[in-house]
């Protein structure tokens, strides 16, 4: 076991930050029994905490009794796009820092052991943009080398986790939809706010990737950027020909059914479908603001047709379970990994101790 004073610090400091706590807090919730000058100390890597100190300091932070005591395999930063309804201050970035490196933790570790760690491995080199053109061919190019078709895309969190691009779900930061941190050279992460729905995880996911995928001109504008990110984004989930084939080149009026059903069959939002109609030309300004218009108290598009679809990160249950069944880590700890109860696990084990089919 580890009893490193600097990597007990780091991890205390992980560990309150993520609990969005003050020392203060944390003083008070160990009932005032240790205090904070020993809280900065420990947090500096100054001293090595008694094991009754460091035991009340779990306790009030409902930690594991490993976890002071893990060794720092990650270290995330926001590197990329943040795709938010406002803007994040810098304790919601170190918030959610600290989030991906609680989870991307376990999940590196997981990794190393079943030899399955990999680099994200995108297949082309980067694409160079300039303007919105030249993103919506770059997602034409995205589906042809990938060879996705012209149809929906039935699972992106699936598909981005195939090629071992590492996707975690946190609920810290309401306004954010989205962003892109990194773990260092080839390992970034697309962080996703877990309560948003599917449509606007999908759009997330791939505004992400295109920041992974394009090259921009040094001198372009931030915001600009974004604007490409998106316009790949759109053109990736609804094609140009598709959407033509579907809608027609023209359309002096549309009907919201019309809407609702790309939206079901595509899995993109009501106002992407209609913002790729805008940008396409299928549609002028006024039936544009009209629908924004129609549509301004109810953002979330709530009962307005739902994609059936799911997307969540399944990449990391699945690492467990196969750690699990190599014996590699005990059901205790898969439990604790999965966030579940032991018995919990046992329909996802089921066939353990069957007997093995053969021909």
């Amino acid at each position: 076991m580890i009893t490193d004073p600097i990597t007990i610090g780091q991890n205390l400091y992980r560990a309150r930050t993520l609990r969005d706590k003050s020392m203060d807090q944390l003083v008070e919730d160990t009932g005032n029994r240790v205090s904070k000058a020993t809280i900065a100390k420990i947090e500096a890597g100054l001293v090595m905490p008694r094991e009754k100190t460091l035991k009340l300091l779990e306790e009030a932070l409902e930690l594991r009794p490993d976890y002071l005591y893990k060794p720092i395999m990650v270290n995330a930063k926001v590197s990329g796009m943040i795709r938010s309804r406002s803007e994040l201050s810098e304790r919601q970035t170190n918030l959610i820092a600290e989030g991906v490196n609680q989870q991307m933790q376990d999940y590196r570790q997981l990794e190393m052991m079943l030899l399955e760690y990999k680099d994200f491995q995108p297949a082309f080199d980067l694409m160079p943009v300039c303007n919105e053109q030249e993103s919506e061919d770059a997602a034409d190019i995205w589906r042809s080398s990938w060879r996705l078709g012209e149809g929906p895309l039935p699972g992106i969190t699936a598909l981005l986790e195939e090629r071992h691009l590492r996707i975690c779900e946190l609920n810290l930061v309401p306004e954010l939809d989205g962003l892109t941190a990194s773990l260092g050279p080839g390992e970034p992460v697309i962080v996703l706010n877990s309560t948003i729905n599917a449509e606007r995880k999908r759009f997330t996911m791939l505004s992400q990737l295109a920041g992974l995928l394009l090259h921009f001109p040094e001198s372009m504008k931030s915001s600009d950027r974004e604007r490409m990110c998106m316009r790949f984004a759109g053109a990736a989930l609804m094609p140009e020909k598709a959407l033509v084939q579907l809608i027609g080149k023209k359309r002096e009026s549309l009907y919201l059914s019309e809407v609702i059903d790309l939206r079901n069959g595509w899995g993109i939002s009501l106002g992407a479908v209609m913002r790729r109609m805008l940008e396409l030309k299928i549609i002028g300004q006024p039936i544009y603001t009209q629908f924004k218009n129609t549509l301004q108290d109810n953002p979330l598009e709530n009962g307005l047709g739902a994609y059936p679809g799911i997307e969540k990160p399944l990449r990391f249950h699945r690492l467990v379970l196969q750690a699990l069944s190599r014996n590699i880590i005990t059901r205790s700890l898969a439990a604790e990994l999965l966030q579940c109860r032991q018995s919990d696990l046992q329909h996802e084990i089921l066939f353990t101790h069957s007997q093995p089919i053969t021909n």
